[in-house]
């Protein structure tokens, strides 16, 4: 397997900032982008269909195992944290850029986040405002940590999917697809709140057989759309940082622009 230890170690040469090395050997970034989310929607069918079952554990080794999954036929890296700093680029062209957490803090700053998550079988019979206000507070962390350099939002929704279900919920994304970049910017700013309002609107109870049948016709649809933007930045919403670390960022999403400490580069979620 190939060493990536800085951001150009993840492009083809002469590529950097275009096209992302991958196991098809395609060097175009449109076709990439294509083949990328035609196979990890098929990798996201056999989760949902449960042909492939990952431990649910509600910690960073779940996130990694959904993503590995999603990417294990791209990216030699599925399912490995970035080894690369990230930069959102910032609105106003003259401020500087928002930070995701750096790589180095990943590990560190994860089971603070996880933590406030714990069991989500433990909130079934609880009241749906206080479900609703895990899962919006763990789905803001979950963003502003942004573990892998490509598909954060695919693999994050399935992750809060898990959580929702454990809790015997089920998320409709398809009621927020047209305001999720809105949502995740207004996060950035003020906080999980935004995130909260959203799934509020498209949270219900599991029910039976066909209520299933909804929420896995909905999964595949999810897989297929262009995603959620994900939060990191200023003071890091939804992640406390332990005392003494460096402050972890949230992120400010535009049109899926991420750029290392000196380039760009589109992500697709």
């Amino acid at each position: 397997m190939a060493t990536f230890e800085n951001w150009g170690d993840y492009f083809w040469p002469g590529q950097i900032d275009d096209c992302l090395i991958n196991r098809l050997g395609i060097h175009d970034a449109d076709t990439l982008k294509d083949e990328e989310r035609l196979r990890s929607a098929e990798r996201g069918t056999e989760l949902i269909a449960g042909d492939v079952e990952i431990p649910q554990t509600f910690d960073l080794d779940h996130l990694r195992a959904i993503h590995r999954q999603l990417f294990q036929d791209v990216y030699d890296w599925a399912g490995e944290l970035r080894a690369t700093e990230l930069v959102r680029p910032s609105k106003d062209p003259d401020a500087p850029g928002h930070e995701f957490v750096k790589p180095e803090d990943l590990e560190r700053l994860a089971p603070v986040l996880f933590a406030q998550l714990g069991d989500p079988a433990e909130l079934r019979d609880r009241p749906t405002a206080e479900v609703v206000d895990v899962l919006a507070r763990t789905y803001a962390g979950v963003n502003v940590l942004h573990p892998f350099v490509e598909g954060n939002g695919r693999t994050q929704r399935i992750f809060l999917d898990h959580a929702a279900e454990a809790a015997g919920y089920r998320i409709d994304w398809t009621r927020i697809a047209d305001r999720q970049n809105e949502i995740m910017s207004e996060a950035f700013g003020v906080g999980p709140e935004p995130v909260r309002a959203a799934l509020t609107e498209c949270i219900e109870p599991l029910g039976g057989d066909d209520d299933q049948a909804r929420q896995d016709t909905q999964h595949a649809l999810r897989l297929t759309t262009s995603g959620l933007a994900t939060p990191s930045g200023s003071a890091p919403s939804g992640l406390p940082a332990p005392t003494g670390s460096a402050p972890a960022t949230s992120q400010a999403p535009a049109a899926h622009r991420y750029t290392s400490p000196t380039r760009t580069q589109p992500e697709r979620q």
